[in-house]
C-alpha cells in the first residue's frame, strides 16, 4: 500500500515506505527517549508532525531529533531521486523538490546545514546494531566522530591510549545518546593492540595520529606512530573482516606549499616534505601511502576510503587546543607582529566528522577526499574577526614583497624550527585546495569559513585558551 506523508498544507508526497515505517518510527522513539524532553503533545502546535500509516495502524513521528527531522522533511534533495539512490522512494509518486515553485515547503538554509537525506537514510537503515571501531576518541576529531555516530544510534568501539578519567570524561556526557559506547585501550606502536576493539565491528575509522610541528625526535615521535599505527589498525581490521575502513589522513599528505595558479586535488601528493623538514607533513604522506599499499597487496577485499582535511577548527568536545588553533592564539598574542601575507584553509570539525560518516555509509565512496571550506581565510580577515570579538592583535599591515622577504629571512630564527619552515613555504604562497569531489560524491555542504572562525574564537574563550581585552 502507498502511504501519505504530509509535507505541508499544499503538498502531499506519496511514498511506499511500509517495509521501513516501523523501523523509522522505533528509531524516532529512541531519539525521543534519549532527548529526555517534554511529551509529544506539547509540540503539536509546532506543525512538526508527519503521519505514516504502517500496515493497519498509524504512527506519529515528531520532528524532534535533527537527524530524523532532516531526513523526513526532505529539505535537501538536490535532484530527482531514483530508486537506486533512495531505495524507499519510488518513481510512481509525484515528487516536488524543495526550492522549486511547485513545492509547498520553502527551501531553508542555516549556518549549520542539515545532513544529506542520503546519509540519514543510511543512518536509519544501517545504524541499528551496527558496530564501528574508532581510534583516538580522546582527540579533537575522534571525539566529534564518536559523538555523531552515537547520535545516529551506532555502537562505537572507541580506543584511547590510556583509559583514565582525564582522557575519557568528555565521553561520559554521551551516555544519553541512542548508540552504545565501549572504550578500549590501544597503543599505535603495539602490534595487536587494536584487535579487541575492532573485533566484531562492521566498519572502522582510524583517526588517532600524533599532530604537532616541533618534535624532538621526528622519526620516533611522528613518523613511527603514524605509519606503524596505521598498519596495526589495518591489520586488525583485516583480521576482523571489517567491511570498510575510513582513514583520517590530511591535506598535508597532498602538499606542504602553494604553487602559482595551482589548485590541488586528490591526485596530488606531497613529495617534498622529509623527516628533517616538516616531519608532520611527511608522516601523513607516509602513513597514507602505507595504507593504500597494505590494502592493495594484503587486503584487496577490504574497502579503504581516505579523508584529507585541511586545518581543522570549530567547537571542541575536549579542552586541549589543537595545533591548528594555535594560529588564532598566536595572532592574539602578537607573534605575527602584524598582518602577514598568509591565507589559511580551514574546515569545521563537525563537517570533518560528517564526511567520515558519509564515506562510511556510502556504497560509492572511493579513493581520497579533500575536506575543506569553499574559500581561504586571509590573515587580515582573521585579525578583523578577532578585533570584532574584543581582542587587540597587532593590525599593521606587513603584506608586501619586501616585508614577506624579511619575515622569511627572520623565520630561520623566529619562530625557527618546523614553524619557520612552514612560514617560508607558505608565506605569500598559500596552497589552494578544491572540495569538488567530496561535494559531488558525498553531497557535502560546508559551513562558512568566517562563521567557523567566529565559533572557534568563542570556544577558545570558553575553554580559557584566549581572553578578550574588552
Amino acid at each position: 500500500m502507498s502511504t501519505g506523508w504530509q509535507a505541508s498544507k499544499e503538498t502531499i508526497i506519496f511514498i511506499n515506505i511500509t517495509p521501513l515505517a516501523s523501523t523509522i518510527a522505533s528509531t524516532a522513539r529512541r531519539f525521543e527517549d534519549a532527548d529526555n524532553q517534554s511529551t509529544l503533545r506539547k509540540n503539536r502546535d509546532r506543525k512538526s508532525i508527519y503521519q505514516i500509516s504502517a500496515a493497519t495502524r498509524p504512527v506519529l513521528i515528531y520532528q524532534r531529533h535533527p537527524q530524523i527531522q532532516d531526513f523526513l522533511s526532505c529539505r535537501r534533495i538536490p535532484t530527482f531521486p531514483t530508486p537506486h539512490r533512495f531505495p524507499i522512494f519510488h518513481s510512481r509518486f509525484p515528487f516536488r523538490y524543495p526550492g522549486s515553485p511547485l513545492c509547498g515547503l520553502p527551501h531553508t538554509s542555516s549556518q549549520h546545514p542539515p545532513p544529506s537525506p542520503r546519509t540519514e537514510l543510511s543512518a536509519v537503515t544501517m545504524s541499528i546494531d551496527t558496530k564501528v571501531a574508532v581510534s583516538g576518541v580522546s582527540g579533537f576529531i575522534g571525539a566529534q566522530v564518536a559523538c555523531d555516530l552515537l547520535h545516529r544510534g551506532y555502537t562505537v568501539h572507541g580506543t584511547v591510549r590510556k583509559n583514565v578519567p582525564e582522557k575519557t570524561q568528555h565521553l561520559t556526557a554521551l551516555d544519553g545518546y541512542p548508540g552504545a559506547l565501549k572504550i578500549f585501550e590501544a597503543d599505535l606502536l603495539v602490534p595487536g593492540s587494536f584487535d579487541e576493539a575492532v573485533a566484531d565491528c562492521d566498519y572502522a575509522m582510524h583517526i588517532a595520529s600524533p599532530y604537532f610541528l616541533n618534535a624532538k625526535d621526528p622519526q620516533k615521535d611522528l613518523i613511527d606512530p603514524a605509519v606503524n599505527g596505521t598498519l596495526c589498525f589495518l591489520k586488525a581490521c583485516h583480521k576482523a573482516l571489517v567491511k570498510k575502513v575510513v582513514l583520517t589522513s590530511s591535506f598535508a599528505a597532498v602538499t606542504d606549499h602553494g604553487e602559482k595558479n595551482k589548485v590541488f586535488d586528490e591526485g596530488d601528493w606531497n613529495t617534498t616534505s622529509t623527516v628533517d623538514s616538516l616531519a608532520y607533513y611527511h608522516s601523513k604522506a607516509m602513513a597514507e601511502r602505507a595504507a593504500w599499499k597494505f590494502v592493495e597487496e594484503t587486503a584487496p577485499e577490504m574497502k579503504l576510503v581516505v579523508i584529507n582535511p585541511v586545518g581543522v577548527i570549530g567547537p571542541s568536545l575536549i579542552k586541549p587546543m589543537n595545533e591548528t588553533m594555535t594560529i588564532i592564539a598566536n595572532t592574539v598574542e602578537g607573534k605575527f607582529y602584524g598582518v602577514v601575507d598568509l591565507s589559511f584553509t580551514f574546515v569545521d570539525v563537525r563537517d570533518v566528522s560528517e564526511a567520515h560518516i558519509r564515506a562510511m555509509e556510502s556504497d560509492t565512496a572511493s579513493g581520497r577526499y579533500i575536506c575543506c571550506c569553499d574559500r581561504l581565510v586571509s590573515h587580515r580577515e582573521l585579525v578583523d574577526l578577532l578585533v570584532e570579538a574584543g581582542f587587540q592583535p597587532p593590525t599593521r599591515s606587513l603584506v608586501s614583497k619586501v616585508m614577506t622577504s624579511v619575515i622569511k629571512t627572520m623565520s630561520y630564527v623566529v619562530p625557527g624550527g618546523e614553524a619557520g619552515v612552514f612560514t617560508r613555504n607558505q608565506l605569500g604562497n598559500s596552497p589552494v585546495p578544491t572540495n569538488a569531489k567530496i561535494i559531488q560524491d558525498l553531497d557535502m555542504e560546508f559551513r562558512d569559513a568566517a562563521a567557523i572562525v567566529k565559533e572557534t574564537i568563542q570556544d577558545m574563550i570558553r575553554h580559557g585558551h584566549i581572553t578578550p581585552e574588552n
